[in-house]
C-alpha cells in the first residue's frame, strides 16, 4: 500500500461525523481525533502546526511552510467532517479497496483531497523550503455552516506582507479545475395556527394547510419567477430555490397550531444572501392567496458565490499541472457550495480542486478512485513547484 492510499484509509477510518445542529453524542461525532491525526502528520514531516478552536471540541488545525519565493504563499485547504455512516451498504468506517477504488465515508467528499494535499506538502519539503510559502488548513465544519474556514479566515492577516496569495480548496471535481461555484442562503420560515380537537377541525386553524400554499407558491417562484429575474451564469446556470424539510403539528388529533420548512435559495455570483431572502420574503407576501402572517426566521446560512478570473496565475498554473498528467485540463463551475467562496471573499483567487466526484459524495457506497488521488498529488505538487 503506497503512501497516499495508507493515509487516506487511515483518515476514513476514523469518523468525523458532522452533527449539522443536531444534538449528539458518540464517538463518531466532531473532528477532535482526526484532527489529532492531522497534526501528527504534519509534524512528523516538519511542519509547524497550530490548533483553532472554532467550537468546544472542534479545532481547525493549520500546518505552515516558509517558501523562498516571499511573493507568493499558498493555501490548501479541505475539511475534515464528514456525512454520518448509518445507511451504507458497509462498515462506513472500515475502507477497504477494490477494483483500484477506496471505500468508505469521507473518502470521496472530501478526505481524498486532504491525504493528497498532505502527501503534497510532504513531498515539497522534503528538499528543504519549497518555492513558496504553503499553509494547510484542515478545516471542521463545511458541511453544516462552513464555520472552521470563515474563523480561519477572520482570524488570519491576509494583507500582511508574505500573506495568502492564492487558495486551492479540496473538493471531488472530477478532473476538473473549478473556478465559480454558487452560494446559498438557507432559513426557517414558519406559519402559525389554532389548535382545535381534529373531531371539528373547523374550531382551529391549520397551520398545515396554510404552509401548503406557501410551498406551492415558493415552487411556482423557482419554475417561473427565479429565470426571468436572472439570467443564467456561462458555468453555473441558473438561480434556484428549494424547500428541504417541513415539520409541524404535535399529534393526528389535533388540528396543527404551528409549521415550519427550511429553504434553500441557490445564489448566483454578484447576489447578496440577505437580500435574495428579502425577495422571497416580499414575493409571498404580494401572493393573495398568502392572507395569513408569515415569519422568516434570520438565516442560519449565508454563502455568497465564488468565481476566480480564468486568467488568474493559480488557474493556469493548476491547467498546466493537469495537461501535464491528464494530457488535458477542463475548467468548469459547480452547482454546489465549498469552502472556498469564504476564501475568494477576501480577495484571494482560489479554485477548487480534488479526486473523485460529487455523485458519489454521500451516498450509500461512497468511494474514490485511488489513480485520481496519487493524480491529485502530483498536480497539486507541479502546481505548489512551478
Amino acid at each position: 500500500m503506497d503512501e497516499v492510499t495508507r493515509l487516506l484509509a487511515d483518515l476514513v477510518s476514523i469518523p468525523s461525523v458532522n452533527p449539522c445542529g443536531r444534538e449528539v453524542s458518540g464517538d463518531e461525532y466532531l473532528e477532535t481525533r482526526v484532527a489529532d491525526y492531522v497534526e501528527g502528520y504534519l509534524r512528523e514531516i516538519g511542519v509547524d502546526v497550530e490548533r483553532q478552536q472554532v467550537h468546544p471540541g472542534r479545532d481547525n488545525v493549520v500546518g505552515r511552510v516558509v517558501g523562498r519565493d516571499p511573493s507568493r504563499h499558498v493555501l490548501l485547504e479541505a475539511h475534515m467532517d464528514t456525512m454520518p455512516g448509518d445507511n451504507m451498504e458497509f462498515d462506513a468506517f472500515s475502507p477497504f479497496v477494490k477494483d483500484g477504488r477506496l471505500y468508505g465515508r469521507g473518502s470521496c467528499d472530501t478526505k481524498g483531497s486532504l491525504a493528497a494535499m498532505l502527501c503534497a506538502v510532504k513531498q515539497v519539503t522534503e528538499g528543504g523550503n519549497p518555492l513558496c510559502s504553503i499553509t494547510v488548513l484542515a478545516a471542521v465544519d463545511e458541511e453544516y455552516q462552513f464555520t472552521g474556514v470563515m474563523h480561519f479566515v477572520r482570524n488570519e492577516d491576509l494583507t500582511r506582507p508574505g500573506g495568502i496569495t492564492e487558495a486551492v480548496v479540496g473538493e471531488p471535481t472530477a478532473r476538473e479545475i473549478i473556478i465559480a461555484h454558487k452560494g446559498c442562503v438557507r432559513w426557517i420560515l414558519r406559519t402559525q395556527g389554532t389548535a382545535a380537537h381534529s373531531s371539528n377541525p373547523s374550531n382551529g386553524v391549520n397551520a398545515i394547510y396554510r404552509m401548503s400554499r406557501v410551498v406551492q407558491a415558493l415552487d411556482q417562484f423557482n419554475r417561473e419567477e427565479l429565470p426571468v429575474r436572472y439570467a443564467p451564469h456561462s458555468l453555473l446556470g441558473g438561480a434556484t430555490l428549494s424547500v428541504g424539510t417541513i415539520a409541524g403539528g404535535q399529534v393526528v388529533n389535533v388540528v396543527p397550531d404551528h409549521c415550519e420548512i427550511q429553504v434553500d435559495r441557490r445564489l448566483l455570483p454578484g447576489e447578496d444572501p440577505e437580500a435574495a431572502m428579502e425577495e422571497v420574503a416580499h414575493y409571498l407576501l404580494c401572493r393573495p392567496e398568502i392572507e395569513f402572517d408569515l415569519e422568516h426566521v434570520t438565516p442560519f446560512v449565508r454563502d455568497v458565490a465564488m468565481e476566480t478570473s480564468p486568467c488568474s496565475a493559480i488557474v493556469r498554473r493548476f491547467e498546466r499541472a493537469c495537461e501535464k498528467v491528464y494530457g488535458e485540463a477542463t475548467v468548469n463551475g459547480v452547482p454546489f457550495g465549498t469552502d472556498a467562496s469564504k476564501i475568494a471573499a477576501k480577495g484571494i483567487p482560489a479554485v477548487v480542486f480534488g479526486p473523485g466526484d460529487i455523485r458519489l459524495a454521500h451516498t450509500s457506497h461512497e468511494y474514490v478512485p485511488l489513480d485520481e488521488v496519487r493524480a491529485a498529488v502530483e498536480i497539486l505538487v507541479r502546481a505548489i513547484s512551478e
